[in-house]
């Protein structure tokens, strides 16, 4: 009987790929920053059971801006003070927890449907090409014979 030693092996699994285990399956995460017209500037994947404020500071390195919309998830003190000291004004909703709730600007919270916006699109594009995958295996084909989102993405030039 042959067999090798149990660490001489690489380790395997999902650690480098931001798939994340939870109670529903195997899971990803996507954090992005949007301009004020709901397009993409920075994104990033982790897995799904990492909290999204972990990859704030990264996501805003070195972006000039003047304010931060983001959702409760991201109400801490150390990341207000980050901002403030960058003079960002922070558009974050206090947590329901918070013994002092910060103040934020309700009506500049209001703008932060562009985000939402933006991360239903990607789940249509999603959508869309899984659909576009199973209509190839019902047609008995491995790989779908067109790229989604090359044509999606596609301009025409030669219109007036």
């Amino acid at each position: 009987m042959q067999s090798s030693p149990a660490r001489a092996r690489r380790k395997r699994g999902t650690k480098n790929q931001a798939i994340g285990k939870s109670k529903g399956g195997m899971t990803t995460k996507i954090s992005a920053v949007v301009d004020g017209l709901g397009s993409r500037v920075r994104f990033t994947l982790t897995p799904g059971q990492r909290a999204e404020i972990t990859q704030a500071r990264m996501l805003i390195e070195g972006l000039p801006f003047g304010a931060l919309l983001a959702d409760k998830a991201y109400d801490a003190d150390h990341f207000r003070s980050f901002l403030k000291s960058r003079e960002i004004e922070v558009v974050i909703p206090p947590r329901k927890r918070r013994r002092h709730p910060a103040s934020y600007d309700a009506t500049k919270y209001k703008w932060r449907h562009g985000i939402e916006n933006f991360f239903q699109k990607l789940k249509e594009f999603k959508r869309r090409h899984a659909g576009l995958q199973n209509r190839e295996k019902l047609r008995g084909h491995d790989m779908p014979r067109r790229n989604f989102y090359q044509n999606k993405m596609k301009v025409n030039v030669n219109r007036p």
